[in-house]
């Protein structure tokens, strides 16, 4: 175009250079003409749709670049309520765990307790508090409760 070549001729099926351009950077090239060049050709017949100037190719730059800064942002922030999430759910697991850990040990309890003979039985309720609680963790809130040990 710079030689001279008019965007604006069709071939045989009426198609201008602008139209059969296959690649964005050929389109750009000639919107960049445009942008230098308004009065050299008719560009509203070579179908070329607005000028590129370098000011409106940096502000296309620079839109891009802080969409991908906020897409980036978005998913830091989205990574980080995902791992809360996992942390909280960890915690509660382990919450969980731990009730059932303590549930089965007082059962445990339970089930050595009534496994004792009626003999050992009497023995254990004679037994000091800190003794019974050594042995039976579970009865420890009963004996709490109740001061006639």
């Amino acid at each position: 175009m710079e030689l001279g070549c008019d965007p604006s001729l069709s071939d045989a099926s009426g198609r201008v250079p602008y139209m059969v351009a296959s690649d964005k950077e050929i389109r750009a090239t000639f919107r960049r003409f445009m942008g230098a060049y308004p009065d050299r050709f008719d560009f509203v017949k070579a179908a070329i749709p607005s000028p590129l100037t370098e000011e409106i190719e940096k502000q296309k730059a620079d839109k891009l670049a802080e969409k991908r800064k906020l897409q980036k942002q978005a998913k830091k922030e989205k990574k980080s309520i995902e791992k809360a999430k996992m942390e909280e759910e960890k915690r509660v697991q382990e919450e969980l765990r731990k009730v059932e850990e303590e549930k089965r040990k007082i059962e445990e309890d339970k089930a050595r307790f009534v496994a004792l003979s009626d003999r050992e039985k009497v023995r254990f309720l004679k037994m000091k508090p800190n003794e019974k609680i050594y042995i039976f963790p579970f009865f420890r809130e009963l004996w709490l409760l109740n001061d006639d040990y």
